[in-house]
């Protein structure tokens, strides 16, 4: 079945995705060597072309993805060549426009980032070895054929979905799961909110959206259990968030956008899940749980006087993107 959906004007990622733009940007930037073409370089050449020609779109969104690469090998405590290079790649594409006046003055400029990370200990006790952890069940793995199995994993470095495909096996699956002190917090839906229990301890924090306990975000909720589970805080009428930055949003976000039953759950800082075939970074950086070091990003505004929502989430720059545009009745963009 072939469906029609929206997408931008102008989209190009490396040899992946490729348009005319291709023909002004040196082939071996998309070669094997160079990621298919998914590295910063080639973004900047892009974009050099677009403008240089005019063709610069409304809205224009610049990938660079060589740095969380790096990260992930060198960890964050070695970041700062990574970011040189950024920065340097930022400073091409503001030189672009004459001089860096010019440039914010004739666009507004957002430099920000889509995750931290977190370093992982050198050590294999590190790995939190989902498939020594779920022996007790049948997992289906990946390119098996799939063979009545109690549950599947769909794991993504320091955070993994569970999905319990017996009703009669949660329990135990959770009771496996619960046992695991490396295991920072583990989610699950209960009574239209969420339950949030600590690996290892067993406490537990119950939540649900709507009631008299507004966060610093502006959400209103309903909170019963420890506190301390999330690291939630209460000072002069407003609830604020410690360890785990936007928590009750995210947790009830990610549980709530999927109708099926599963179980989320998170590492502590410093280990990372292991599971066949999954890619590991030991004594390097990862990233995906809901802890700040995983979570808290740089964010740099320039060429606008239009105030950005704070505190800010990435989740806000939606509206503060669209209040920065506006169009006539032809769709032209006139701001």
């Amino acid at each position: 079945m072939v469906e029609d959906i929206n997408g931008p004007e102008v989209l190009t990622l490396g040899a992946m995705v490729q348009t005319d733009l291709d023909r002004t940007i040196p082939r071996k930037l998309k070669s094997t060597r160079h990621m298919y073409g998914i590295n910063d370089t080639y973004a900047v050449n892009v974009t050099k072309t677009l403008v240089q020609s005019n063709r610069q779109p409304d809205f224009m969104l610049v990938y660079l993805p060589d740095n969380d690469r790096e990260v992930h090998k060198k960890n964050p405590a070695h970041a700062e060549e990574a970011l040189i290079r950024v920065d340097r790649h930022i400073q091409e594409i503001l030189n672009l426009y004459g001089s860096w006046d010019d440039a914010i003055n004739q666009c507004v400029f957002i430099v920000t980032s889509d995750h931290g990370q977190t370093r992982i200990g050198k050590e294999q006790s590190y790995n939190i070895d989902l498939d020594k952890l779920f022996a007790p069940f049948r997992v289906h793995q990946l390119g098996e054929e799939v063979k009545d199995p109690d549950l599947i994993v769909c794991n993504n470095e320091r955070m993994a979905y569970v999905y319990p495909l017996k009703p009669d096996k949660q329990q135990q699956i959770l009771q496996q799961l619960s046992s695991e002190s490396r295991i920072d917090l583990i989610a699950w839906k209960a009574n239209q909110g969420v339950v949030v229990r600590e690996g290892g301890s067993g406490r537990e924090v119950y939540f649900q959206s709507g009631g008299n306990i507004e966060d610093i975000y502006g959400a209103k909720w309903t909170i019963d259990g420890e506190w301390a589970t999330l690291d939630l805080h209460f000072e002069q009428g407003i609830m604020s968030y410690g360890d785990y930055p936007d928590a009750l949003s995210r947790l009830y976000g990610a549980l709530y956008s999927q109708d099926i039953f599963m179980f989320a759950i998170t590492a502590r800082p410093r280990y990372q899940f292991k599971s066949r075939l999954y890619p590991l970074h030991l004594n390097g950086g990862s990233h995906g749980s809901l802890h700040k070091y995983d979570s808290l990003i740089p964010l740099i505004v320039a060429g606008t006087e239009n105030p950005v929502k704070e505190p800010t989430r990435l989740v806000d720059l939606k509206s503060f993107i669209i209040e920065l545009v506006e169009f006539d009745d032809s769709g032209k963009c006139i701001k």
